[in-house]
């Protein structure tokens, strides 16, 4: 199989279940949870947090 034809499928899988998601639990659930798994996804491959971001989480919250 090429590769091109793997990613049309993986795509073509994915774009399957987030309808099914979207039909089954609604938008806003579907979209928390592709911006959470999005994160945890940013998260987890080495990134960090920008300094910028967590300055702006202490003064919304106001940790110290």
């Amino acid at each position: 199989m090429s590769k091109t034809l793997v990613k049309r499928i993986v795509g073509a899988v994915l774009g399957v279940v987030a309808a099914l998601l979207i039909i089954f639990i609604g938008f806003w659930r579907t979209l928390l949870i592709a911006l959470l798994a999005g994160l945890g996804w940013w998260l987890t491959g080495s990134r960090q947090i920008p300094q910028s971001a967590i300055d702006l989480f202490t003064r919304i919250f106001h940790l110290h």
